[in-house]
């Protein structure tokens, strides 16, 4: 199963990501990975994936997010990566995006998307949301999210591949670069839609917020 997000009040909080914390991305490579299954026409709101931010737009951090047919990667109060193309309304995506330290490149279902230059993360001490704005406190995500990872280098094509797993979720510490594992959160039934959201792979745990145990939905898991 899957954690469901209602699109009115439920997220997830990792809480406040300092400088020292390698998820606040503000030094070296990255690549951030999801995989979201939404109602694309009913994301016109901006619903969050992912948001690291003291406002809006990524200020102070990054976000992820879905509007209509489009997912975008945001930092410092601009849109850096649009990634247009693949997204399957009501269907499992498999998002990744990868930072090289001047480049960033959008991956939807493995399929390269769109690469753009832009500058580091900001540093910050803001939270780290899943499903809902950090900074704004709105723009809440409607649809199921789960296997959030990120890795401290930015994936090759070939590894990207690896993640998608045609279309199956892999266990992180059986790629070939689990090693550059630094977060994990699998969202599922491995976690407690009404208490702690666990880190696996470092010490980032969270809290569901507004959730019911309803909001763990059994049938709805990545697959391929």
């Amino acid at each position: 199963g899957t954690f469901n997000f209602n699109g009115t009040n439920n997220y997830v909080d990792i809480g406040s990501i300092g400088s020292s914390n390698p998820v606040s991305l503000s030094t070296g490579n990255f690549t951030i990975s999801c995989w979201v299954l939404a109602d694309i026409n009913q994301e016109g709101n901006f619903g969050r994936i992912i948001s690291k931010s003291t406002s809006g737009s990524g200020n102070g951090g990054y976000d992820m997010f879905i509007s209509n047919n489009t997912w975008y990667f945001y930092i410092g109060g601009s849109s850096t990566l649009k990634a247009i193309s693949n997204i399957q309304n009501k269907s499992w995506n498999h998002l990744i995006i990868t930072y090289d330290g001047t480049t960033y490149k959008g991956y939807t279902n493995s399929i390269f998307n769109k690469s753009a230059t832009g500058p580091q993360p900001t540093n910050s001490t803001a939270d780290l949301n899943f499903g809902v704005s950090a900074g704004l406190n709105t723009r809440y995500f409607k649809g199921n999210i789960s296997n959030i990872s990120i890795f401290d280098k930015d994936l090759t094509q070939c590894e990207v591949n690896e993640l998608y797993n045609d279309g199956s979720p892999v266990d992180i510490s059986a790629t070939t670069f689990n090693d550059n594992a630094i977060a994990n959160w699998n969202l599922n039934q491995t976690d407690n839609p009404t208490g702690t959201v666990n880190d696996t792979i470092g010490n980032n745990d969270g809290t569901s917020i507004n959730m019911i145990s309803g909001n763990l939905e059994i049938d709805k898991y990545p697959t391929n």
